[in-house]
């Protein structure tokens, strides 16, 4: 974690962002009166060459302030390392730890008394329960100095997102797909769609589908393709099927059966002969009305969707999303190597990410 915390350091400072890592100060060696542990130096993130390293660079810099400055009644001498930290706090002292030739710590802080030692306990509490929370004031320091860059540098530089918005994180590095249509004719159901209660606000319901999915609206405000090739695919489909069958029943039991036999009552989504003709309807179709994809019927070795034919149809209903699908024939990409880009049309930008403890 500490490795890991150095290296974000390094990226944060080298990309001239802020950053700031905030440790107990080194004090060296203690300075017991008496007993095994006089002289001896405990060990400390500020001794670790990392630190030096970084402060290498031109914008970064250390500190150190007693928390007392902050409003405790406790010292609890503190170290900072700043990176394009402008806002330098008048009860910081500037400088890195610096101790006599026996080990003693001899500054950059000085010597002082505070009404309360954390040392010990209270009763069964601890001394140091609480102290591990920064006191206000240094919290309104650090958010005022974040703010303050933040600001300065998205109105020097403000990048400009696809949707209009004002944003910093649709890189070049992170590419940005342009599909074809209009989105606000894209949506898959008229007004707004479903919303989310949550404590202070409300969102709008995701399905996982994307911006444009049917199932983010209520079924009455849900809005079907009903151009003349779906009208005609729907109704002759249907009468392939039922054709099939030969009894009108079987398709009303089919989903019953599913539900209740599990894979013994999926004899029709199972019939290869009635999928093969239902295959064979959907390529004359798209092939009737204007369809130049060729090899309709094609499916890559290893491949178990016809993936050119799902792209026409979803094409034939105006889908922004459906070109990914030809990547399918040589295999995805899972963003480890290469970034996966973003539809503006099916998905919103991603503005927050967790960082498990575990990384």
């Amino acid at each position: 974690m500490a490795d890991f915390t150095f290296k974000g350091f390094e990226l944060q400072a080298k990309q001239q962002g802020i950053a700031i890592f905030e440790n107990l100060e080194d004090l060296g060696a203690m300075r017991t009166s008496s007993g095994e542990n006089f002289g001896v130096r405990p060990a400390s993130m500020w001794q670790w060459e990392q630190v030096t390293t970084l402060l290498q660079l031109e914008q970064v810099t250390t500190v150190a302030f007693h928390q007392l400055d902050f409003g405790t009644d406790y010292l609890k001498p503190t170290r900072l390392l700043l990176a394009n930290v402008d806002n330098v706090h008048e009860a910081f002292c500037k400088g890195q730890p610096c101790f006599d030739d026996q080990g003693f710590y001899t500054g950059p802080l000085q010597a002082r008394s505070a009404q309360r030692q954390l040392v010990g306990a209270a009763g069964s509490v601890f001394a140091t329960t609480g102290s591990e929370q920064w006191p206000s004031s240094f919290c309104e320091w650090g958010a005022q100095t974040i703010l303050e860059k933040n600001t300065l540098r998205n109105s020097a530089s403000p990048a400009i997102a696809e949707d209009g918005g004002k944003t910093n994180s649709d890189r070049t590095d992170f590419p940005i797909l342009q599909p074809d249509g209009d989105r606000d004719k894209l949506f898959g159901g008229s007004g707004q769609p479903r919303q989310c209660q949550q404590p202070g606000r409300e969102r709008f319901f995701h399905d996982g589908a994307g911006l444009p999915s049917m199932g983010r609206w209520d079924i009455d405000k849900r809005i079907w393709s009903q151009n003349v090739f779906w009208t005609e695919l729907r109704r002759e489909t249907l009468d392939l099927v039922l054709q099939h069958l030969g009894d009108d029943k079987k398709l009303d039991r089919a989903c019953f059966e599913m539900a209740v036999k599990g894979e013994q009552g999926c004899d029709i989504v199972c019939d290869e002969v009635l999928k093969d003709n239902i295959r064979k309807l959907w390529v004359r179709k798209l092939q009737q009305h204007g369809s130049t994809q060729e090899d309709l019927e094609f499916k890559a070795p290893g491949q178990p969707f016809h993936l050119r034919l799902l792209k026409e149809l979803l094409a034939f209903s105006g889908d922004v999303d459906r070109e990914f699908l030809m990547q399918g024939e040589r295999g995805f990409p899972v963003g480890v190597d290469i970034p996966l880009p973003r539809t503006p049309h099916v998905f919103e930008e991603q503005t927050a990410w967790k960082l498990e403890d575990e990384l």
